[in-house]
């Protein structure tokens, strides 16, 4: 009598749409570079054809082609799908959306961002060119001289973490900390932390660029742990006005009491 085999080898099957199937030949030949950006794809009735389905079937594919960012449809004769061409930006867009429809909280952001800076501050230390060194700098400078302005100050915050990110040579943590810090600008955004907060977020920023332009990685990766922890700190204050409202309404009525507070 043969051995029994066990249920575990088989897996579930599940019914899978065939416009699923679509979507993803389409992107696995897009991201293999068969397809490049740019391109148009063939029209609905010819994919339609080549695929043995029903235009309606095309429609649906590159309809979640669209949504994830990978072809545009135009419309008008000289209409289509084109092919995407993906930059950091969309990307760091897209993961953006993503945490804020999940409504992360600002805390989780928070063990995130220490988990990626740090490394990009040490990191910058090593390979940060000279054009970059000097965006660094400018930034910085920036912020210093507009502590009385929260719009100003943030402009020149964002220059320094966006040229941060393109010294550090790893384009996947730079995509990753632009949205977890988007995230934060989001949460933040209409609220006044105050002048010496500024100042404090300055001074803190000045000692992870100090560290990087010195080419001291190991004291750059210290620096930006202090920044992001005192910046948490200091921050606390806000972080509940912070969290994601439970309805438009209810986001109405903050901002009302923040108003009152303010005028008082």
């Amino acid at each position: 009598m043969g051995s029994k085999v066990s249920l575990r080898l088989f897996k579930p099957v599940r019914a899978v749409r065939l416009s699923d199937v679509v979507a993803d030949q389409i992107r696995q030949l897009i991201l293999q570079g068969h397809i490049e950006p740019g391109h148009r794809l063939p029209s609905e009735r010819q994919l339609a054809e080549r695929f043995g389905t029903s235009r309606a079937c095309i429609r649906e594919a590159l309809r979640q082609l669209e949504q994830q960012g990978i072809v545009e449809i135009r419309k008008g004769a000289r209409g289509g799908a084109f092919v995407t061409r993906v930059d950091g930006e969309s990307l760091a867009s897209s993961l953006t959306l993503l945490l804020k429809l999940r409504r992360i909280p600002i805390q989780q952001v928070t063990e995130a961002r220490l988990a990626i800076e740090p490394v990009m501050a040490r990191r910058a230390a090593q390979y940060a060119r000279p054009e970059l060194i000097e965006e660094m700098a400018a930034a910085i400078e920036g912020m210093k001289a507009h502590l009385d302005s929260e719009a100003e100050f943030e402009h020149f915050d964002d220059a320094f973490h966006h040229a941060l990110g393109r010294s550090q040579g790893n384009p996947v943590f730079e995509f990753l900390a632009m949205a977890l810090l988007e995230v934060i600008r989001d949460a933040f955004s209409g609220i006044d932390y105050g002048r010496e907060n500024r100042r404090r977020l300055a001074r803190s920023h000045a000692r992870v660029f100090n560290a990087i332009r010195r080419g001291d990685g190991v004291a750059a990766e210290r620096a930006m742990v202090a920044l992001i922890k005192g910046a948490n700190r200091w921050l606390a204050p806000f972080v509940a006005s912070a969290a994601p409202p439970s309805s438009s309404e209810e986001r109405g009525k903050r901002l009302t009491r923040r108003g009152t507070r303010r005028r008082r």
